[in-house]
């Protein structure tokens, strides 16, 4: 990959992207600066967006999306009218542009500005909020990867130490960044933390994606870094809308790659300290809320400097490497994976093979991941693709995007040898998505610019901005059909007021909150986050903070729970003999009993549903096993026993 380019190349280059502005521009710290302040303002302006709309939909009692198209038509005009702020701020932009070039200085630079941050802000909203008017649940309800979100959510909102979702003992396996911000806010605002789990989500990703904004067009400032930002938000979105930390995570990873490169690269192009700043605060940031960009983040550092070090031995110069920045960003990045991480790890290290749940991997594990399909997301990506492979050689945002598209196969490829979920292809091909559709943005840009050289009489310029507008709609309208069977799951699970969305009879968490007030009764008033509650409703902990003995399968929990170990213990003692013989055995066990069995009542005894997941299997395809322990093994002075609807609250006295 050669690092030497013509004028004419850098000069075509900065037509196309808007290089030579906004950080690129930048020395020091200054660039950095400016946009740390516009950042600011953005996600003050997103905030108010994602907020206000949030708000004004929850004043009207709605009918539910899986019923009626009245929330599905108002999801359209949401996405319409932002579409048309974007266009509003593309086309005050250029006329800035031309104004700047004809040598007059610009104006309403901050109109454009807002027009922007609102469209994209309101773009999001309009896409997750306007579908879930109707719900309290957030996208994917209470599905088993959902359940165990919300689980950890509402278990950092009753104690900001940071815990596993399910075990008391042990390190988190999850970036929990996300997850304490959200259970700190449910508990400073005295909400419930699985209620928050929906606002907390929009708003989020409505900040990031305006912080996103900001950052593409401080890389350049033609229309297409506008561009880019938008479709990468639309990306992010579909790929990965009911998991909230990984699209933010997301949505940064672009501008990060390119401002990366920039910093890593001989003769970078981003100089000073700034980029440096910029690439640590998205590790920091990465590394805080999803493990899989961040590990996607470290390995193209590694694979940026190995690609720039190359191209400098085919040149046959030495490599310019600014050996103290390089050092800063590895070292922040370092420090931030072993805050993060290093507990866990080092645990993971320490224990046996034999004590670790193994998660297997899945049918699709065994194929590279590939982002291109039969969509319009999908040819972007393709097109976007041919473009990387025309253009790596002569275009720092090609070689920006191809190496994270490099590092992102090596990340996966690593990750299943290692036997880890480190990265697995479910967010490898999240990522490519996202990092393709922005290359495609890249790609129609030149070549809007070739046809509008080469072809005067037709303002191809105005043409192209007419068919993205046209394609923006086009698949944003479409992404509430893409996720109606999350969406869905957010009308037809019971929420933890005892509510179906749908009006369709609840389930059996309508009893939870009575089933809390039984344990709190029976243990006297115990904090929750001392009282560790045996089930198989799973779902329980998605509502109320409690720790766990099992959590709601093995492929969902703890790899150092040693998952198989605690069912062949509990078999063992639903066949004890007497209630004494079970209570010796709960004071002598491998991890800390639980104090509460939450089991369903039978005539004859009590019944603990344990759920596995099938390996391999492309769709996790779950089996069930029934633990049945006898009535008689707690018919003693040790227990107190509550009936609450089907469930049995058993509680140790």
């Amino acid at each position: 990959m050669t690092t030497l380019e013509s004028r004419d190349t850098i000069k075509r280059r900065a037509h196309t992207t808007g290089e030579g502005s906004g950080v690129v521009a930048k020395k020091g710290f200054s660039g950095a600066w400016r946009l740390l302040r516009e950042a600011v303002a953005a996600a003050l302006v997103a905030l108010c967006v994602a907020s206000g709309g949030l708000t004004a939909f929850s004043l009207v009692q709605w009918p539910a999306f899986t019923t009626s198209n009245v929330l599905r038509a108002l999801t359209t005009v949401g996405q319409v009218a932002s579409v048309a702020l974007l266009v509003a701020s593309a086309l005050m932009q250029r006329r800035a542009t031309e104004t700047a070039s004809s040598g007059q200085a610009p104006r309403r630079t901050w109109v454009t500005k807002l027009l922007s941050w609102a469209g994209v802000s309101g773009l999001v909203t309009a896409t997750l909020a306007i579908p879930l008017a109707a719900t309290r649940l957030y996208i994917a309800g209470l599905e088993p990867e959902q359940q165990k979100r919300t689980g950890l959510l509402t278990a950092l909102s009753d104690s900001p130490g940071l815990r596993d979702s399910t075990y008391p003992d042990l390190p988190s396996d999850t970036a929990a960044g996300w997850f304490w911000i959200g259970g700190r806010l449910a508990n400073l605002a005295g909400v419930p933390a699985w209620e928050l789990f929906k606002p907390f989500s929009v708003v989020s990703i409505a900040v990031a994606a305006a912080v996103a904004m900001v950052w593409w067009t401080k890389l350049g400032r033609s229309l297409w870094m506008t561009g880019a930002a938008v479709v990468t938000t639309v990306a992010a979105i579909v790929a990965a809308a009911d998991d909230p930390p990984a699209v933010i995570a997301l949505l940064m990873l672009g501008p990060a790659l390119v401002t990366a490169w920039g910093a890593v690269r001989p003769q970078p192009v981003l100089s000073g300290w700034g980029p440096v700043v910029l690439i640590a605060a998205s590790a920091v940031l990465c590394a805080g809320i999803d493990e899989h960009c961040f590990t996607l983040l470290a390995v193209s550092l590694v694979v940026m400097v190995v690609a720039s070090v190359a191209a400098a031995r085919m040149q046959s110069r030495k490599a310019f490497l600014s050996l103290k920045p390089l050092i800063v960003v590895m070292a922040v990045v370092a420090v931030s994976g072993a805050v993060m991480y290093g507990p866990y790890l080092l645990a993971l290290i320490t224990t046996p093979a034999s004590e670790r749940t193994d998660i297997g991997l899945s049918a699709s594990e065994r194929a590279l991941p590939w982002p291109i399909d039969v969509s319009a997301l999908g040819a972007l990506g393709l097109v976007g693709l041919l473009w990387l492979v025309a253009r790596v050689y002569r275009d720092r945002f090609a070689q920006a995007i191809a190496l994270g598209v490099v590092a992102t196969y090596v990340g996966w490829l690593l990750s299943v040898l290692a036997g880890t979920a480190a990265m697995t292809s479910l967010q490898a091909e999240q990522a490519l998505r996202v990092l393709l559709a922005a290359a495609g943005i890249f790609a129609s840009g030149e070549l809007v610019r070739e046809l509008a050289s080469n072809i005067p009489s037709i303002p191809i310029q105005r043409v192209a901005l007419a068919l993205g507008v046209i394609a923006t709609v086009a698949v944003v309208q479409e992404i509430p059909t893409d996720l109606r069977t999350p969406i869905s799951a957010a009308y037809t699970d019971t929420d933890g007021y005892g509510d179906r969305a749908d009006g369709y009879p609840p389930a059996a968490p309508t009893h939870f909150d009575q089933i809390d007030q039984a344990i709190r009764a029976a243990r006297q008033g115990q904090p929750r986050d001392q009282t560790t509650v045996l089930t198989g409703d799973s779902a329980f902990f998605a509502y109320h903070p409690y720790p766990g003995f099992l959590s709601q399968s093995d492929r969902y929990s703890n790899r150092l729970a040693d998952y198989n170990r605690r069912v062949r213990q509990l078999s063992a003692w639903a066949n004890l003999p007497n209630s004494e013989s079970l209570v010796d055995e709960l004071d002598a066990g491998h991890w800390d009993a639980p104090e509460v069995f939450l089991l369903r009542e039978t005539p004859t005894d009590y019944t603990l549903r344990i759920a596995r997941d099938t390996q391999p299997s492309d769709l996790a395809t779950r089996s069930y096993t029934t633990i049945r322990f006898p009535r008689a093994l707690f018919d003693s002075d040790h227990f107190t026993t509550t009936s609450v609807g089907p469930f049995a609250v058993i509680a140790r006295k």
